[in-house]
C-alpha cells in the first residue's frame, strides 16, 4: 500500500527482476507507547511476532552527510584505502551503513559499518588492490549507501624506477 510518510533514504527499487517482492515498512509509532512494541504478522497458516526496542521506536531518527575518498593514482600491485566519511546530522544515534562495490579484479562488494551519536562524525575504510592492473588502466569503485551513491576512481600509473648509485 502507498503510504504518505517522509521516509529518509531511498525506496528499494531491485535491479533486476526478482521473485518475492521486497521494499520499505513503514509505519507511524506514537511518541508514548502503552505496552512494549512489536511487529506482528498474521498470516494464513500462522502468526509472527518480533519484539522491536522501545528507545529505537520512539527516538528520532539519525540523518547523513558523508563523502568517499581514495588515492588519484595507484602503482601497480599496490594495496590502497578507500575512505568513506559520514557525520550524523540528525537528531537521533544510528548506524551509517553502505558498501563499496568493486569491479576489477572482479566484482564483489566490500559493507561498512559507522556507528554515530547525533552531532558526530566517523570513518570506515575498505582496502583496495591494483594487483596486475596494467598502468594506465582506471579502477572504479561505486559506494551505495541508503542515502546516496557516489564513485571514486583510482588510476593505475608506472612504477617508480629506481637507478642504483656506484661510488
Amino acid at each position: 500500500m502507498p503510504v504518505d510518510v517522509d521516509v529518509p533514504g531511498e525506496v528499494y527499487k531491485p535491479e533486476r527482476e526478482q521473485t518475492e517482492p521486497r521494499g520499505w515498512l513503514v509505519f507511524d509509532v506514537p511518541a508514548q507507547l502503552d505496552s512494549s512494541p512489536s511487529l506482528r504478522l498474521d498470516g494464513e497458516t500462522g502468526s509472527w511476532e518480533w519484539p522491536l526496542s522501545t528507545e529505537k521506536a520512539t527516538s528520532p531518527p539519525p540523518a547523513w552527510e558523508w563523502r568517499a575518498s581514495a588515492p588519484e593514482t595507484v602503482h601497480p600491485d599496490e594495496t590502497f584505502t578507500i575512505t568513506v566519511a559520514a557525520e550524523n546530522v540528525g537528531d537521533g544515534p544510528g548506524t551509517f551503513r553502505g558498501a563499496v562495490n568493486f569491479s576489477y579484479p572482479l566484482y564483489r562488494p566490500k559493507g561498512f559499518d559507522i556507528p554515530l551519536d547525533p552531532g558526530a562524525a566517523g570513518e570506515a575504510t575498505v582496502s583496495a588492490s591494483s594487483t596486475n592492473a596494467d598502468p594506465g588502466t582506471e579502477l572504479t569503485y561505486g559506494i551505495r549507501t541508503p542515502t546516496g551513491r557516489s564513485e571514486v576512481a583510482v588510476t593505475v600509473e608506472s612504477a617508480p624506477t629506481t637507478t642504483e648509485k656506484t661510488n
